[in-house]
């Protein structure tokens, strides 16, 4: 109960520490242009303007949440480190795997908010432009909010054993791969060497397939997805961060702070 108590705190001052360096209000901000480029670009569509707002709306929001998590997550823990603060926080005593728990779990809130404020303006610029209710915006912005976690447990396992500057540049690699791993399947190139197709399906399976966590064209184009569906890929999120989560904590719990 203890180790909980103290991830809460932990978390906290995390999410207050970042935001202090004003990240939200470049959210609102971002949030605020978005609607004026929606409203603009839906104004020179015919038939589909609350299509074109969702479209850039939900883009926006998953660029935003993502780019968020890698850049600022690959110095989330890295820079303690650097800068000896962990080692008078974990002298407290503080377990390494609580304290390590506590800046994601920090960080993840500053996303959520990021994510409501982006999913807000971006879905009610889509029903003032006469877009109907449809629950797959729903689980569109809980799949955004995911894939930021799921890339911020990727930046800061790489910031455990390399530079925050590396970190980010295979987390933006694997960002890049993630969304484009399952069309790559669909290549003739790929079919027809059975080794490339090997290799990129053993690839899926080790890292982050996050093509599967982005469903608006399913949404653009009105088409539907099974909630079994829905619910496994949530579960896929979910779990993929918390495997990540401890496999940064156990790099963590044996790296030399001296």
């Amino acid at each position: 109960m203890n180790d909980v108590k103290t991830a809460w705190v932990i978390g906290k001052y995390t999410f207050i520490e970042i935001l202090k360096s004003r990240v939200i209000y470049n959210t609102f901000f971002l949030g605020l242009g978005l609607l004026l480029i929606s409203y603009v670009a839906a104004e020179f569509t015919f038939g589909v303007p609350q299509k074109v707002a969702l479209d850039f709306g939900l883009g926006a929001l998953s660029l935003s949440a993502t780019g968020i998590a890698i850049f600022l997550g690959g110095s989330l823990v890295h820079k303690e480190i650097e800068s000896r603060t962990v080692q008078m926080i974990l002298s407290r005593p503080v377990k390494r795997h609580v304290f390590m728990v506590g800046r994601i779990f920090g960080m993840s809130a500053l996303l959520v908010i990021n994510v409501l404020i982006l999913g807000v303006m971006t879905t009610v610029m889509y029903f003032i432009l006469g877009g109907s209710f449809d629950v797959l915006i729903l689980w569109s912005i809980l799949f955004s909010l995911l894939e930021a976690v799921v890339m911020l447990n990727v930046v800061v396992l790489f910031s455990m054993v390399t530079t925050t500057t590396l970190s980010v540049i295979f987390s933006l690699l694997i960002l890049i791969l993630g969304h484009n791993i399952s069309n790559s399947l669909e290549l003739n190139a790929v079919k027809s060497s059975p080794i490339l197709e090997t290799v990129i399906k053993v690839y899926s399976y080790i890292f982050p397939d996050l093509s599967r966590l982005n469903i608006k064209d399913f949404i653009l184009y009105e088409n539907s997805l099974s909630v079994l569906y829905l619910c496994k890929m949530t579960i896929y999120g979910f779990f993929y961060s918390i495997i990540l989560l401890c496999i940064s904590s156990v790099i963590f719990s044996q790296k030399d702070l001296e």
